[in-house]
Parts: structure tokens; C-alpha cells; sequence
């Protein structure tokens, strides 16, 4: 069986944000952990032109790459 859940991490244990009706107490389970990158996390928060957005990305003032 695959569930698919969102945690925490804190104080070195991750806790689940929504109970796991399908899962009994003590049981053992196999995690694989995702982070969720920046991008997700702000994903719909930041309101832009298109235009002022690919001006932007296109403009060297504002890259990340050492030119």
C-alpha cells in the first residue's frame, strides 16, 4: 500500500500535518523524503507582469551566474 502524506521535521521527528486513518500504532513504515524547492513554496504568492517577468529573466543585472 502507498500513502501519500505532508510532515514537519522538528526536533529530529517528522510530524504528519493530517492523521493516517489507514495506518495502526507502532507499525513499521518505509519514508521517502522530498523537499519542496523555493519555487513551490511561494508558487501563486508573487503577482508579475509577464513582460516585467522575461525582462527580467533576461537581463544580466539580475542573473545568478557570474559573468
Amino acid at each position: 500500500m502507498s500513502t501519500r502524506i505532508e510532515a514537519i521535521y522538528e526536533g529530529g521527528v517528522l510530524k504528519t500535518l493530517s492523521p493516517l486513518k489507514d495506518i495502526q500504532e507502532h507499525s513499521r513504515v518505509t519514508i521517502t523524503v522530498e523537499t519542496t524547492s523555493v519555487v513551490d513554496q511561494f508558487r501563486g504568492l508573487v503577482k508579475i507582469d509577464p513582460a516585467v517577468a522575461a525582462e527580467i529573466i533576461d537581463s544580466a543585472d539580475y542573473s545568478f551566474l557570474e559573468t
